[in-house]
């Protein structure tokens, strides 16, 4: 994993996991109503080097940070188009994990479902973009097809990163969960909820979520 990407690793799993929350809740509410990131010289050059380019990646990490905010802030105020106008901007920087974010942000704010995840699709497909952020693009894809298609299709897409350790397994077992629960499988939701419940590699916000949700199943 690159330098650039740490930064704004909080803010990448902060993102996915309100998606998923406001993802769960809307599907819970629709199907259950209210129940529910020499050498001395050499040594100063080097280090005087290291120094210049710690500083000039915090400052640039700094601008597109308030780049990206500034777009989320707008965004919450309901000034879709100036928010897309920055996210859109910024989705062309490849100095920061920032510029990724942005891209998948113009992704979501396509009119068109397929539109966004055939857009999604090029980050997937482009082996010059961090792991992380193809992986994550993947499962946005998901999110966006989770009501749509076929629980099989779902499963067949989110199955890698289930059956590893992959940072995003909590996330697509969320998801499939949420399809079976569509589908009308609580058994099935409710065995993968608890999954997530037990999962010691799990972060506390998803399995306080999956354990809710236990409940709101009858199943405690």
């Amino acid at each position: 994993m690159t330098d650039d990407y740490n930064p704004a690793q909080e803010a990448i799993f902060r993102e996915v996991d309100e998606d998923l929350r406001q993802e769960n809740l809307k599907r819970i509410w629709d199907k259950y109503g209210m129940l529910i990131v020499g050498a001395a010289l050499s040594v100063v050059f080097i280090v005087a080097g290291y120094q210049m380019m710690v500083s000039y990646k915090t400052r640039v990490r700094t601008e597109d940070s308030v780049k990206y905010q500034k777009a989320l802030n707008l965004l919450d105020d309901g000034m879709v188009k100036e928010s897309a106008k920055i996210f859109a901007e910024l989705s062309n920087s490849t100095r920061t994990g920032y510029g990724n974010l942005a891209y998948m942000r113009s992704a979501d704010s396509l009119d068109n479902t397929k539109d966004s995840v055939n857009k999604l699709q090029k980050m997937v497909s482009d082996k010059n973009t961090d792991t992380v952020f193809r992986e994550l693009a993947e499962i946005k894809q998901a999110m966006l097809l989770a009501d749509t298609i076929e629980l099989a299709q779902l499963k067949k897409r989110l199955k890698p990163y289930i059956e590893s350790n992959s940072p995003w397994r909590s996330s697509a077992m969320e998801l499939v969960a949420g399809a079976m629960l569509r589908d009308g499988d609580a058994d099935g939701a409710k065995k993968m909820f608890k999954q997530i419940s037990e999962d010691a590699l799990v972060t506390s916000g998803v399995r306080s979520r999956a354990t809710e949700m236990l409940v709101v199943l009858g199943k405690k």
